[in-house]
């Protein structure tokens, strides 16, 4: 027996550690063994069936298509959902009349769920029918199920019945709907999303909001202007999110207090990202105050990002190269990285410094791959010769990234000593 079929036993052993220890393997190394997974789903053994085809269904892998539609025969709940989702996600109509017999026939509410999902994501019209049809099942979960799934389909003759699930009682149906409408993308569901957003009174209203903002239609602006101002921390998050997307200028200032004021972190990083799209100059002054005083690293993170990627200016680079003293890791590491998107060659001599620094732990040497990568976008003549003797530096990461860096330089000299390393010399 190779080592392959004994991972895939194991799937099966009696000890937890064991079984996680194999599943590792193989969801990390699955392409090498992609033919004895697919020769897995013929084993007697159940739970060798159910981590073979949740391995398989999470990739887009055509040679397990034959094996998937085998295994919606499979007795086990999990096996035939698991079947169904990578089949969908494969988009392989044969599959069609096989799920829907599933859909109509299976005496299991989640499997039928599962396969009115899953028809949708297939995306043939033929099924529209079938998924409205499935909005009569007794059990609410099949309901779910049948609105992703006309929402994957995006057939426009679904909008009534999407607005309609958008009214109902039931909280995760409105939230489907809201989700399933943005899918659609007709601008024809923008005001009954206005509405829901204005009555509905729980989280369902985020996946509201998002939807306008993938319908991108200047009439749901106001609207997400006012539920900014609402007490619902996740409605905020949402309006924020959607607003990046319409990047309409109306919402500025009002983002503009959002930043200053939301108790939320994650409402403030989002706002930076809706005002970094709608890119008024305006906004420079209120990021870069986010990126130098907010208490949250992962805002200070954002705002250093979006300046270094969107804002060319040498208050720009001098603020970043003052934030290097940072103390949180993550966010020293993505101000490094911000410093070589600047354009600005001032950045080159703080961030040799830092590739030449030694390594004393893996934030440290994360820092350093970080600078060699920034040094590479930036240029010039004195980066190519730090990123050159980059290339014998003790830490194989840093040399990866050193050699990474000097691909995209056209200079001589960096050919050649890249020539020279690829050599081994």
């Amino acid at each position: 027996m190779d080592d392959v079929e004994s991972l895939i036993n194991a799937l099966a052993s009696n000890d937890e550690q064991v079984i996680n220890n194999a599943y590792r393997v193989l969801q990390e190394s699955w392409e090498t063994f992609v033919d004895k997974l697919i020769a897995g789903l013929q084993s007697p053994n159940l739970e060798i069936r159910r981590a073979v085809t949740n391995i398989l269904c999470s990739r887009t892998e055509p040679r397990a298509a034959d094996a998937f539609l085998n295994a919606l025969k499979d007795e086990d709940a999990a096996v035939k959902v698991n079947a169904m989702f990578g089949l969908g996600k494969l988009k392989d109509k044969r599959a069609i009349d096989p799920i829907k017999h599933i859909l109509w026939h299976d005496s299991n509410y989640i499997v039928r769920s599962s396969a009115a999902h899953m028809l949708g994501m297939i995306g043939n019209p033929i099924i529209f029918e079938d998924l409205v049809a499935a909005l009569q099942d007794p059990y609410p979960a099949v309901h779910y199920g049948a609105i992703d799934g006309l929402g994957y389909l995006g057939d426009k003759r679904a909008l009534p019945y999407l607005i309609t699930a958008l009214k109902d009682d039931d909280s995760v149906l409105r939230f489907s709907a809201a989700t399933a409408l943005g899918e659609l993308g007709d601008t024809d569901a923008v005001e009954p999303l206005i509405e829901a957003l204005r009555v509905s009174g729980d989280k369902s209203r985020i996946h509201m909001a998002g939807s306008l903002g993938k319908l991108n239609d200047s009439r749901a602006v106001e609207p997400l202007i006012l539920a900014l101002r609402t007490g619902d921390h996740f409605l905020r998050l949402g309006a924020a999110l959607a607003l990046a997307k319409l990047k309409d200028p109306r919402a500025t200032r009002h983002l503009l207090a959002v930043l200053e004021s939301d108790e939320y972190f994650d409402v403030r990083l989002n706002t930076i990202y809706a005002l970094e799209a709608i890119g008024d100059p305006m906004v420079k002054e209120p990021i870069l105050g986010a990126m130098q005083t907010d208490s949250d690293p992962m805002v200070r993170w954002v705002a250093a990002e979006c300046l270094g990627r969107s804002f060319k200016d040498p208050k720009i680079t001098d603020a970043l190269i003052a934030m290097l003293g940072d103390p949180h890791p993550v966010v020293h590491n993505v101000v490094i990285s911000a410093l070589g998107n600047t354009g600005d060659p001032r950045a080159i001599e703080p961030l040799i410094n830092i590739l030449e620094s030694p390594d004393v732990d893996a934030d440290k040497s994360t820092d350093r791959c970080s600078a060699a990568l920034s040094l590479g976008k930036l240029g010039g003549d004195t980066a190519i010769d730090a990123l050159i003797a980059a290339l014998s530096d003790e830490s194989a990461d840093v040399r990866t990234a050193a050699s990474k860096a000097l691909e995209k330089s056209d200079d001589p000299r960096a050919k050649k000593a890249l020539r020279d390393y690829q050599a081994g010399i």
